[in-house]
């Protein structure tokens, strides 16, 4: 991951007291609180509000093209499916909350479990997100007691969300390659 020296003039406009996370090229875009971190691999981006061990909530985020025929199956199918109630035996599960901003299409859930390590209660939102050819994960892990903040972040997330918009050249924000 590099961060990179916009061009004066650019079309790029954040929510305020955020910054704009850009992920290959556009395969990925959505504005987080300026004043979390953000690392990366080469398959991964993570999103923390604090240094560990003060850290209260972490985002992973993947993401991948996938072919026309997966497009078929809903986004709160595919979030069933990919839900990892296997390893992380919920104790909880809200309902599926679908979001449609053509030609964005999302689905998320919350779920409550067991941390069997240390035996602490840990709250998971996961979604699914995209639009044509590029589908986003996102998996936000954090302590309950932290609602307030996850909850704002969450929002500016979902809000200024961004799936499959390739860019020519992110340094000005404005020449769009075509979508995928």
């Amino acid at each position: 991951m590099r961060a990179i020296r916009l061009q004066s003039g650019h079309a790029w406009k954040a929510e305020p007291g955020c910054h704009i996370l850009l992920i290959d090229s556009g395969a990925v875009r959505f504005d987080y609180p300026t004043d979390w971190i953000v690392r990366s691999t080469p398959k991964y981006v993570f999103v923390i509000d604090r240094y560990p061990p003060e850290d209260r909530c972490l985002l992973a985020v993947s993401w991948r093209r996938v072919p026309i025929r997966a497009l078929a199956m809903s986004t709160a199918a595919l979030l069933d499916r990919l839900a990892p109630f296997e390893t992380r035996p919920a104790d909880h599960r809200g309902e599926t909350i679908r979001l449609f901003r053509p030609p964005l299409e999302a689905a998320w859930t919350e779920t409550r479990f067991i941390e069997p390590l240390y035996g602490d209660e840990v709250c998971t939102r996961m979604c699914v997100a995209r639009a044509d050819c590029t589908q986003a994960v996102f998996l936000l892990d954090y302590r309950p007691g932290t609602e307030s903040v996850v909850d704002s972040f969450w929002k500016i997330l979902l809000d200024t969300l961004v799936v499959g918009e390739y860019l020519e050249d992110p340094r000005t924000g404005r020449k769009y390659a075509k979508r995928g």
